[in-house]
């Protein structure tokens, strides 16, 4: 099965530019990078559209590695917090977007993304009202570094509200309770 899934992926692979990477079982394909300037990055574009998001982490760090300038060094580590946020792995897509917004602080792209990774654990349930604190602040300084940012529809700077409302339901609750 391996060897009809490798002869299927040559023969894909054959009408593809240059640097191509083939995820394949024997008769269908399952991700593919191709044309790209390294394989690495070829690697890095086929893991994520198969949907080995875990792959696709450990290409974005040996991009991170490699890169000369301090932006380039700063998206592969946010190119790795999006396939660690994609896997749903929430807590190694924020150290991925906190290496992000150390390399460069004006990363507002890793902070927005950092503030959406918080909430997601304060609301499934994995992290205390600790991740929406940090939502706030993330959200807050995505925000800072420009206000008119618009991100993704679904982590628009309406989560800084939503944080930030939550956060104060929770300080309510709280008070409630010690009286």
């Amino acid at each position: 099965e391996e060897y009809a899934a490798m002869a299927f992926a040559w023969r894909v692979c054959k009408h593809m530019k240059s640097n191509a990477i083939i995820y394949a079982s024997k008769d269908q394909t399952l991700g593919i990078g191709c044309g790209q300037t390294s394989r690495v990055d070829s690697a890095r574009l086929a893991a994520m559209k198969a949907g080995n998001y875990e792959a696709a982490a450990a290409a974005y760090s040996q991009a991170e590695g490699a890169a000369y300038s301090r932006d380039g060094k700063s998206n592969a580590a946010n190119g790795a917090g999006y396939a660690w946020l994609k896997a749903r792995r929430y807590a190694d897509a924020i150290t991925a977007y906190q290496r992000a917004t150390t390399i460069n602080p004006a990363n507002k792209t890793a902070w927005n993304s950092m503030g959406y990774c918080s909430l997601k654990m304060y609301e499934c349930g994995i992290s205390g009202t600790e991740a929406l604190g940090a939502a706030v602040e993330a959200f807050t300084k995505s925000t800072q570094l420009d206000p008119s940012y618009k991100a993704d529809p679904a982590w628009k700077s309406e989560n800084l509200q939503l944080a930030s409302a939550s956060l104060a339901q929770v300080a309510m609750r709280g008070s409630a309770a010690s009286h």
